[in-house]
């Protein structure tokens, strides 16, 4: 059984999606609108489109940290949790949604060495569907996003699909190919293919 590959680095350019302008709860209805209802003392606020994107980016990256470090004591559940913080709070991220899918992978991958029968399992088959669809809303946001191809291919070969793995991994390697641990899962995923 192949493990899925280590978090990527990823650092993702902000989407720009958020709107500067503010309005401060100010409404103006048709003909109620008068000119003389401003004194040259109102104030309108313009956000900084760069700074509250930084913002976003730095938000996101201490979420992903936090939930690294879950990991990493052993807390799964609580890391998936915070993955689908961030992923709601950031929905037009791939990168929110790698990180969602990887542990998703991680604890299905974990859940099938005391439960082969994983179909007959609601939280794996939970932990499974969570893992490709947040591998492939990632990929709609963006196709090339290869860390999404990559946690794709390891969750076809945790399911014994090389040949579905093999298309993953190619893909994302035409896009980086400076990834040595995908290349060699490549191979032992053309082996296995093979036999």
């Amino acid at each position: 059984m192949v493990c899925p590959p280590p978090w990527e680095d990823e650092e993702e350019e902000s989407s720009g999606w958020i709107d500067g302008f503010e309005d401060e709860d100010d409404e103006f209805e048709g003909d109620d609108f008068e000119d003389d209802e401003f004194e040259e003392d109102d104030e309108f606020e313009f956000g900084d489109d760069d700074a509250d994107a930084e913002d976003e980016e730095d938000d996101l990256e201490s979420l992903i940290e936090e939930g690294e470090a879950l990991i990493e004591e052993g807390e799964y559940q609580e890391a998936l949790d915070l993955f689908r913080e961030a992923s709601e709070r950031f929905p037009e991220n791939p990168l929110a949604l790698y990180h969602l899918g990887q542990t998703a992978l991680m604890m299905f991958t974990d859940g099938l060495e005391d439960n082969p029968n994983w179909e007959d399992d609601d939280d794996l088959v939970g932990f499974y569907e969570e893992a490709q669809n947040a591998f492939d809303a990632a990929l709609s946001l963006e196709e090339e996003y290869y860390p999404a191809l990559n946690g794709q291919g390891a969750l076809f070969m945790v399911l014994d699909n090389p040949d579905s793995a093999i298309e993953c991994w190619e893909r994302s390697l035409e896009i980086n190919s400076d990834q040595d641990e995908i290349v060699q899962a490549l191979d032992e995923a053309r082996g296995q293919a093979e036999d």
